[in-house]
């Protein structure tokens, strides 16, 4: 695959589209990659991935990066996408902020999820026998946050 090329302008686009229109053929959610190479500095901290035709940043990754003296000279992007049967999908790789950066504002409300994993003895000490309270437990809290004040209740669930 030719490698997309990060220049001055600061933006490339990436367009998947189903030419087949066949009912009986879509792509599921795929992982795809396409190369990069930098002609412009870049700090790949500060790109984001938008979905054109809803303005949602779509998760990515960077990989077998290769740097110079300059900076970052190649790179591989990576994200998941999938494509309906007929339908259109297009992306844009510009700079901005990162996914779980959040602005805040008078009209903001986010959640902050916690996550723990209680790790049982019984790894530590295989002689102990698994019951229910040394089984791993998964936890999850839900705060939700709303112009900076914290509504409470919080909710949690623990799953074992």
């Amino acid at each position: 695959m030719t490698p997309r090329t990060w220049d001055r302008s600061h933006n490339i686009r990436f367009v998947l589209s189903d030419a087949l229109d066949h009912p009986f053929y879509w792509w599921p959610k795929t992982l795809i990659t396409y190369p990069i190479e930098f002609q412009d500095p870049v700090d790949l901290n500060r790109l984001v991935l938008t979905r054109i035709d809803t303005g949602e940043s779509v998760p990515l990754q960077f990989s077998e990066v290769a740097r110079d003296q300059k900076g970052i000279q190649t790179a591989k992007l990576n994200f998941f996408s999938d494509l309906p049967s007929g339908a259109h999908r297009e992306f844009s790789l510009s700079l901005g902020s990162p996914i779980g950066i959040s602005h805040k504002s008078a009209n903001t409300a986010r959640a902050i999820l916690s996550f723990s994993i209680q790790v049982p003895s019984v790894f530590a000490f295989p002689e102990l026998s698994l019951s229910r309270e040394t089984r791993p437990a998964l936890s999850c809290n839900f705060r939700v946050e709303a112009n900076g004040l914290a509504r409470q209740p919080s909710s949690s669930m623990t799953i074992r």
